[in-house]
């Protein structure tokens, strides 16, 4: 499944997982961030499919998938932030080959944005800085089968 295998994938990257907690446990969080401890989890990466998709042909399925995933990366260090999105491109943009058990034809960066978020966590009011990135990754998907 993309989603385990793009985690392992990034968890094999050392220049990531150095900079998100080691290759041992890298906060590589699927769709949230873990609430306590709170700081502790800081830098990481969330990410998420924001949107899928299936090639079909006139037949049916062209046993392939184009979903968009987006890679949030939050820290409190603009810094730390920029150099984890650098490193998640240098891993992702222009990759082929095979995740895991996913066979990927292409990962292509499709947008990146920076903002700034405040937030309170306990009785303080700590500030975030937030990369978040878009990448498309084609990869093949079983074709259904019908009896």
């Amino acid at each position: 499944m993309i989603r385990s295998d793009l985690r392992t994938y990034l968890k094999s990257r050392s220049g990531l997982t150095d900079l998100v907690g080691g290759a041992s446990d890298p906060r590589l969080y699927l769709s949230n961030i873990p609430q306590a401890p709170a700081l502790a989890n800081y830098p990481c990466v969330v990410y998420r499919r924001a949107s899928g998709g299936y090639e079909h042909e006139l037949d049916g399925s062209a046993g392939k998938a184009s979903p968009l995933f987006e890679f949030h990366v939050f820290g409190t260090d603009p810094d730390d932030v920029e150099a984890i999105g650098n490193q998640l491109r240098l891993a992702l943009d222009g990759f082929c080959g095979t995740m895991g058990d996913t066979a990927v034809d292409c990962v292509t960066i499709d947008d990146e944005f920076d903002d700034y978020i405040e937030t309170k966590i306990g009785d303080d009011l700590v500030g975030f800085h937030r990369t978040v990135l878009e990448f498309t990754i084609q990869h093949d998907v079983a074709i259904p089968v019908f009896s």
